[in-house]
């Protein structure tokens, strides 16, 4: 116990005199006073809290005194004239007048933002609208073909026949001319597969093999498609597309004949 007090005692002597010597070099080196001290006396002699409070009163004092002044100054003014009221009504009403315009000017901009909206939501339900008419009237032909007793005939005869055949039929409806005599298929280009050289098919004529590579089953209707895709990609692409078309809005079912 005796040597824990000895080391404390040793340790706080020797603090002091540290302390010491650092006051005495401030001394010395000329950065410590009376008026230094004193004003870190000061420093540490406030809490922060009260330190805020006095900068917080300091600056209310201020403000009400600013205040006062102004409030003064304006009391010192001499009255304004009649013209100078005048002079100062005219410009507040043409303020408001700015005001009222740019408000007018913000207004009219909202408009023609509507009206221009409005305008393109009219063209696209009308485009919807005709879209789907024509979309509902094709539906409906194309059920009135699958009821028709001759369209499933004709379609059992093209699921039945070889992929080269009927690659060769369908090439005679998209051209528009009409079927070969019973027995007979269009003429077989050189190689053995059939001509595909054609003028632009009509509407009506795609639609018509649309509607029976649509309603045939997967199977024919793939032999089909590979065999066409053999001698003109670019159309077996096309009447893929539309049939794809066809599937997402009404599928119909197929037909046995393979």
């Amino acid at each position: 116990m005796k040597m824990i007090w000895n080391a404390l005692s040793v340790l706080a002597v020797a603090n002091l005199l540290g302390l010491l010597g650092f006051v005495g070099w401030l001394k010395a080196d000329d950065r410590l006073n009376a008026d230094r001290a004193r004003a870190v006396r000061a420093v540490f002699g406030k809490t922060i809290a009260e330190e805020a409070a006095e900068a917080a009163k300091a600056q209310a004092e201020k403000e009400a005194g600013e205040k006062a002044a102004a409030e003064a100054k304006r009391r010192d003014q001499p009255p304004l004239t009649a013209e100078q009221r005048v002079a100062l009504r005219l410009e507040a009403t043409e303020i408001d007048r700015q005001r009222m315009e740019r408000l007018q000017r913000e207004v009219e901009d909202l408009r023609r933002v509507l009206s221009t909206e409005r305008a393109a939501l009219d063209r696209d339900r009308a485009a919807f609208v005709a879209e789907k008419s024509a979309f509902e009237a094709a539906s409906a032909a194309t059920r009135r073909a699958l009821e028709d007793g001759q369209f499933q005939k004709t379609l059992g005869v093209l699921a039945a026949m070889k992929p080269k055949d009927a690659v060769g039929l369908l090439t005679q409806m998209l051209k528009g001319e009409n079927f070969a005599p019973a027995g007979q298929v269009p003429a077989l280009a050189a190689g053995g597969a059939a001509s595909t050289t054609m003028a632009p098919p009509t509407s009506a004529g795609e639609d018509q093999v649309v509607s029976y590579l649509d309603a045939m089953d997967e199977k024919p209707r793939g032999r089909i498609m590979t065999e066409l895709a053999k001698s003109d990609p670019a159309l077996a692409t096309r009447l893929l597309g539309r049939i794809r078309e066809r599937a997402q809005f009404a599928p119909v079912p197929g037909n046995p004949g393979s």
